[in-house]
C-alpha cells in the first residue's frame, strides 16, 4: 500500500481497542512493497510498547516509524495531507513517552515540529481535516502541559468546540480537557459522561479524569 493508504489505515488502527494482526498489507517481501506494512507495524508497536511501559522499545518502534514517514514525504509532490498524517503520530507518541521519562525538552521540542506544521496550513488560509485538527490540538495540548499557556487551552477550545456534538473520543476528550482547564467543569464532564457510558477506558482519557477527579462523579451514573 502507498503512503496514503498507510496513513488512513493507521487513523482507523489508532481507535481500535483490540488489533489482531493478520499479515502484511500487500507483499512486502519485496522492498518496492514494504514500507505501507512496516509503517504500520512500527507505529501499532510504538504506541502499544508506550502504554505497557515498555519504553526501549516503545523508542525504537517509533523512532523507525518516523523515519519512515520521513522518507514518504521525501520528494513526493501533491501529497500534504499524507506528508502531515504519516509525519505527525509518531512524534506525538514519542514526546508522551519522553514527557514519561522526565525529558521535557525532547518532548517540547517534537510537539512544537507538530504544531507548527499545521499551523502553517492554517496561515494559508485553510481548514484543517477532523484528524489534522485533532493532531494538531494533541500538540497544542502537550505544550500546555509541560509550560501553562492559558491561550493554547483556548486554542484548543476554538479548533474543538464547534464540532463537539460530532467529535471522535480521543478528540472529545482533548476538548474535555481544556474545558476544565479553562474552569468549565460542567462542559467538561458533559464530553466526557457519554464515553464514560460507552465503555470508552482510553489511557488519555484516564489520565483527564485522574487529574481532574471531581469529574469521575458526573460520569458515574451514566455508567450504572
Amino acid at each position: 500500500i502507498g503512503p496514503q493508504t498507510a496513513a488512513a489505515l493507521a487513523l482507523q488502527l489508532k481507535s481500535a481497542g483490540t488489533i489482531v494482526w493478520n499479515g502484511p498489507v500487500g507483499v512486502f517481501e519485496f522492498a518496492a512493497f514494504e514500507n505501507g506494512t512496516r509503517t504500520l507495524a512500527h507505529a501499532i508497536a510504538g504506541e502499544a510498547w508506550q502504554h505497557l511501559g515498555q519504553r526501549t522499545q516503545a523508542r525504537q518502534s517509533l523512532l523507525r516509524s518516523m523515519a519512515i514517514a520521513d522518507d514518504f514525504a521525501a520528494g513526493k509532490g501533491g501529497l500534504e495531507r499524507s506528508r502531515a498524517l504519516t509525519h505527525s503520530q509518531p512524534r506525538l507518541v514519542l514526546a508522551a513517552l519522553l514527557v514519561r521519562e522526565g525529558k521535557a525538552d525532547e518532548a517540547r521540542r517534537l510537539f512544537a515540529e507538530v504544531a507548527s506544521g499545521y499551523r502553517e496550513t492554517l496561515a494559508a488560509g485553510k481548514t484543517l481535516d477532523p484528524v489534522s485538527q485533532r493532531r494538531y490540538c494533541a500538540a497544542l495540548a502537550g505544550q500546555a502541559r509541560l509550560a501553562p499557556t492559558p491561550a493554547r487551552w483556548e486554542e484548543i477550545a476554538a479548533q474543538l468546540g464547534p464540532d463537539r456534538l460530532r467529535l471522535s473520543p480521543e478528540a472529545a476528550t482533548l476538548l474535555a480537557e481544556a474545558e476544565a482547564r479553562r474552569g468549565r467543569t460542567a462542559e467538561a464532564a458533559a464530553l466526557l459522561a457519554p464515553l464514560h457510558s460507552a465503555g470508552y477506558r482510553h489511557p488519555d482519557y484516564l489520565a483527564v479524569l485522574d487529574q481532574f477527579p471531581a469529574l469521575l462523579a458526573s460520569t458515574r451514573p451514566a455508567n450504572r
